[in-house]
């Protein structure tokens, strides 16, 4: 669970605010409040915020709270979890000590081990206490928690995922692994400056391209295609993804950022296929931070979405990520169709 959580904070990209450590406290005590609720109504988009956010949080959900200048005896395992201000923006989520040792969440590092006194030594003093009890069953919560699921739902009305199970076979599925298991490379983003492409730390997977001619590709994006009604020559060459343990994509969107470069002339993303090719493994979710949504593998299983909205401009909605894998590999097959025909480069 901690190592689980540990990467699922610093997924959120919000690593330089009090909304990492919000969500991490949602998570770690199964609030049914969305991360963009978080962001939104605590956050205010600003990328800084200040440490009173965490009381007026608490307060709007009503959850059983105190504000206190911090001392050794607040950071008791009977106080916790707690939030405590580490610098002028930076919060952090204590949630146990043990042998005078402090372990809390950063929403940079993750997880943190450290002696007692250090950490005094690095706080500026003040601490959010939180009640862990029974708020859950409030009135005042459970008012709140309806309003956030009817706006999930309004949001998920207005943005469709399609999960189509046995789109391939087990058999098609072993297949696709075996054509693409000599050709894994480390898998890389559009670079930062958006010129091609580049290795980064948010995606730590290996991929693997099938440019060959091949009927049986061929016939998998006729398939895909058909799902969501585009003619076949706008897919891309199939890609192929593997994460091994601990890897994992952090949250983003499959259209490109940069379009107007020249580095984009074959065309922007509009839709995605993502195809699980096994699931004999542990963790590895693919998740959508904006929907409050996890969808889990299954073998032969097809995730659609579309990444532009009905303007033509990149659609938050379809923000995604990969959860890293606890035990064991994972293999997907994505499937990217584009606003041009790709006949011609792919």
């Amino acid at each position: 669970m901690e190592k689980l959580l540990d990467k699922w904070v610093n997924q959120t990209n919000w690593n330089e605010n009090i909304a990492s450590a919000l969500a991490t406290f949602c998570k770690l005590e199964n609030l049914e409040i969305s991360k963009k609720t978080i962001f939104e109504n605590y956050i205010g988009g600003e990328k800084m915020a200040n440490f009173s956010e965490v009381s007026r949080f608490c307060t709007e959900w009503g959850i059983d709270h105190i504000g206190l200048n911090l001392v050794k005896k607040h950071l008791d395992n009977q106080f916790l979890p707690a939030f405590v201000l580490m610098d002028k923006y930076h919060t952090v989520l204590v949630i146990k000590i043990k042998n005078d040792e402090v372990y809390f969440f950063d929403g940079v590092r993750g997880l943190i081990q450290e002696s007692i006194d250090s950490f005094f030594e690095r706080s500026m003093g003040h601490i959010v206490l939180v009640e862990v009890g029974n708020y859950k069953k409030e009135a005042y919560y459970q008012k709140h928690v309806k309003e956030e699921n009817e706006r999930i739902k309004k949001i998920s009305d207005h943005f469709s995922v399609k999960i189509i199970d046995h789109f391939l076979t087990s058999e098609e599925c072993d297949l696709l692994k075996e054509k693409g298991e000599s050709l894994y490379v480390r898998s890389q983003v559009s670079a930062s400056e958006g010129n091609g492409s580049e290795i980064s730390s948010i995606r730590t997977s290996s991929s693997a391209f099938l440019v060959q001619k091949d009927s049986f590709f061929d016939d998998i994006r006729e398939r895909a295609a058909q799902l969501i009604n585009l003619n076949k020559e706008r897919f891309e060459s199939i890609q192929l993804t593997s994460y091994t343990k601990g890897q994992l994509y952090d949250a983003h969107s499959d259209a490109f950022a940069d379009y107007d470069t020249d580095t984009l002339k074959e065309g922007q993303r509009t839709d995605t296929v993502l195809v699980y090719l096994n699931d004999d493994y542990e963790g590895g979710g693919t998740f959508f931070p904006y929907l409050n949504k996890i969808i889990k593998a299954k073998k032969g299983r097809a995730v659609t979405w579309k990444s532009l909205d009905e303007n033509g401009k990149i659609d938050p909605l379809g923000t995604h990520g990969g959860l890293p894998v606890m035990n064991g590999r994972k293999y997907i097959c994505n499937l990217w169709a584009r606003n041009t025909d790709q006949s011609n480069w792919k």
